[in-house]
Protein backbone atom coordinates (compact mmCIF):
# COMPACT_ATOMS: atom_id res chain seq x y z
CA UNK A 1 0.00 0.00 0.00
CA UNK A 2 2.94 1.98 0.64
CA UNK A 3 3.71 1.86 -2.58
CA UNK A 4 0.64 2.73 -4.54
CA UNK A 5 0.53 5.47 -1.91
CA UNK A 6 3.92 6.75 -2.92
CA UNK A 7 2.99 6.09 -6.86
CA UNK A 8 -0.04 8.18 -6.37
CA UNK A 9 1.73 11.00 -4.67
CA UNK A 10 4.46 10.80 -7.35
CA UNK A 11 1.52 11.62 -10.21
CA UNK A 12 -0.07 14.14 -8.50
CA UNK A 13 3.05 16.50 -8.03
CA UNK A 14 3.84 15.28 -11.86
CA UNK A 15 0.44 16.44 -12.57
CA UNK A 16 0.70 19.78 -10.75
CA UNK A 17 4.09 20.11 -12.33
CA UNK A 18 2.11 20.44 -15.23
CA UNK A 19 0.05 22.75 -14.56
CA UNK A 20 2.69 24.85 -13.08
CA UNK A 21 4.17 24.64 -16.65
CA UNK A 22 0.90 25.36 -18.70
CA UNK A 23 0.55 28.43 -16.45
CA UNK A 24 3.91 29.38 -16.71
CA UNK A 25 3.51 28.79 -20.61
CA UNK A 26 -0.10 31.12 -20.57
CA UNK A 27 1.80 33.81 -18.25
CA UNK A 28 3.91 34.18 -20.94
CA UNK A 29 2.02 34.44 -23.54
CA UNK A 30 0.27 36.52 -21.57
CA UNK A 31 2.51 39.34 -21.33
CA UNK A 32 3.43 38.63 -25.15
CA UNK A 33 0.00 39.42 -26.03
CA UNK A 34 0.34 42.96 -23.98
CA UNK A 35 3.78 43.89 -25.08
CA UNK A 36 2.16 43.37 -28.70
CA UNK A 37 -0.68 45.73 -27.75
CA UNK A 38 1.32 48.32 -26.23
CA UNK A 39 3.33 48.21 -29.57
CA UNK A 40 0.27 48.48 -32.03
CA UNK A 41 -1.09 51.55 -29.48
CA UNK A 42 2.02 53.14 -30.22
CA UNK A 43 1.90 52.45 -33.81
CA UNK A 44 -1.05 53.85 -33.79
CA UNK A 45 -1.03 56.85 -32.00
CA UNK A 46 2.45 57.71 -33.94
CA UNK A 47 0.04 57.10 -37.13
CA UNK A 48 -2.85 59.46 -35.78
CA UNK A 49 -0.13 61.99 -35.05
CA UNK A 50 0.91 61.47 -38.92
CA UNK A 51 -2.68 61.54 -39.89
CA UNK A 52 -3.00 65.02 -38.20
CA UNK A 53 0.00 66.57 -39.98
CA UNK A 54 -1.21 65.92 -43.25
CA UNK A 55 -4.26 67.19 -42.81
CA UNK A 56 -2.70 70.44 -41.44
CA UNK A 57 -0.25 70.02 -44.58
CA UNK A 58 -3.39 69.85 -47.05
CA UNK A 59 -5.54 72.57 -45.22
CA UNK A 60 -2.48 74.93 -45.50
CA UNK A 61 -1.90 73.88 -49.26
CA UNK A 62 -5.62 74.45 -50.09
CA UNK A 63 -5.22 78.10 -48.09
CA UNK A 64 -2.23 78.94 -50.38
CA UNK A 65 -4.00 77.18 -53.61
CA UNK A 66 -6.92 79.54 -52.86
CA UNK A 67 -4.96 82.86 -52.21
CA UNK A 68 -2.78 81.85 -55.65
CA UNK A 69 -6.38 81.42 -57.07
CA UNK A 70 -7.63 85.06 -56.20
CA UNK A 71 -4.50 86.63 -56.98
CA UNK A 72 -4.37 85.01 -60.29
CA UNK A 73 -8.08 86.26 -60.99
CA UNK A 74 -6.66 89.82 -59.52
CA UNK A 75 -3.89 89.74 -61.77
CA UNK A 76 -6.49 89.08 -64.86
CA UNK A 77 -8.81 91.83 -64.01
CA UNK A 78 -5.79 94.25 -63.45
CA UNK A 79 -4.54 93.40 -67.05
CA UNK A 80 -7.58 93.45 -68.77
CA UNK A 81 -8.29 96.69 -67.08
CA UNK A 82 -5.02 98.26 -67.71
CA UNK A 83 -5.93 97.18 -71.25
CA UNK A 84 -9.57 98.93 -70.90
CA UNK A 85 -8.08 102.00 -69.49
CA UNK A 86 -5.18 102.26 -72.50
CA UNK A 87 -8.09 102.19 -75.01
CA UNK A 88 -9.93 104.46 -73.46
CA UNK A 89 -7.12 107.09 -72.12
CA UNK A 90 -5.89 106.71 -76.43
CA UNK A 91 -9.67 106.59 -77.34
CA UNK A 92 -8.65 103.64 -78.82
CA UNK A 93 -11.18 100.37 -80.13
CA UNK A 94 -10.79 97.03 -78.27
CA UNK A 95 -10.37 95.33 -81.80
CA UNK A 96 -6.75 95.92 -81.83
CA UNK A 97 -7.32 95.31 -85.55
CA UNK A 98 -8.91 91.75 -85.29
CA UNK A 99 -11.14 91.28 -87.72
CA UNK A 100 -14.12 89.23 -85.87
CA UNK A 101 -13.04 91.13 -82.54
CA UNK A 102 -16.12 93.74 -81.43
CA UNK A 103 -15.29 97.42 -81.32
CA UNK A 104 -16.18 99.12 -77.60
CA UNK A 105 -15.53 102.16 -76.45
CA UNK A 106 -16.35 102.24 -72.69
CA UNK A 107 -17.61 105.23 -70.91
CA UNK A 108 -15.36 106.68 -67.41
CA UNK A 109 -18.05 105.57 -64.99
CA UNK A 110 -18.47 102.07 -66.58
CA UNK A 111 -14.24 102.01 -66.72
CA UNK A 112 -14.24 102.83 -63.19
CA UNK A 113 -16.97 100.26 -61.72
CA UNK A 114 -15.37 97.53 -64.12
CA UNK A 115 -11.93 98.26 -62.37
CA UNK A 116 -13.05 98.31 -59.11
CA UNK A 117 -12.61 102.17 -58.42
CA UNK A 118 -15.80 102.65 -56.93
CA UNK A 119 -18.13 105.70 -57.02
CA UNK A 120 -16.31 108.58 -59.65
CA UNK A 121 -15.19 111.44 -58.30
CA UNK A 122 -18.37 113.44 -59.65
CA UNK A 123 -20.64 111.32 -57.81
CA UNK A 124 -22.43 110.16 -60.56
Amino acid sequence: MSCKKSWLSCVRISKMNVKFQEIAILESALQEQREINESLKDAQGEITAHEAELETQLRERDAEASQQKEELERLKLSQVSTELLCCQRDNTPLDKGQPNFPSYHISSVALQIIVGLGVPPNGR
